[in-house]
């Protein structure tokens, strides 16, 4: 009997082995923006003193930035991206003195969590008609955003669920 056991205990291994392999690698969250002040495509009539983003995950803010450049390409920011006091999945940028314009938002983040790399943009305007930032973001209401880091390799999985074992 306990021979019996033994040998499905190994097969349900096998099986829970099997499915997870076999499920999608790319269904992981990674440190992607979620929210942001300003929001993607927001038209402001004031300049925004700072500019901050929540990712879907914390990210590593001595790896990760935020720049805010003007259609000239000029950043604006005023010191490095640092984490939101009490909130570790925003980062926050101060910027300097804003010009009616488009602006846009380029960041990239290395996920705390799982060590993946992601990078994306979006645009806001100060003082535009909403023509003119979508003009220049692309229309997107969110930006764009990639995820910059290979899949694991089947060893590495492999190696994580020996691991576990």
């Amino acid at each position: 009997m306990s021979v019996r056991r033994a040998l499905l205990g190994g097969l349900a291994v096998l099986a829970v082995l099997g499915v997870s392999l076999g499920s999608p690698l790319g269904a992981q969250a990674h440190a992607l923006r979620v929210a942001s002040s300003p929001a993607a495509d927001a038209v402001l009539q004031a300049a925004p003193a700072q500019v901050s983003i929540t990712f879907g995950e914390q990210p590593d803010p001595h790896i990760s930035s935020i720049q805010v450049l003007d259609t000239a390409g000029h950043d604006h920011t005023s010191g490095p991206a640092q984490a939101a006091s009490g909130d570790p999945r925003t980062l926050v940028v101060p910027v300097g003195s804003l010009a009616d314009g488009v602006y846009t938002v380029a960041w990239r983040t290395l996920s705390a969590v799982d060590g993946h790399r992601a990078a994306g943009s979006f645009a806001f305007g100060v003082g535009v008609s909403a023509a003119q930032v979508t003009a220049v973001g692309g229309g997107g209401a969110g930006g764009s955003a990639t995820d910059t880091s290979p899949p694991p390799s089947a060893l590495a999985v492999a190696g994580r669920w020996l691991l576990y074992a």
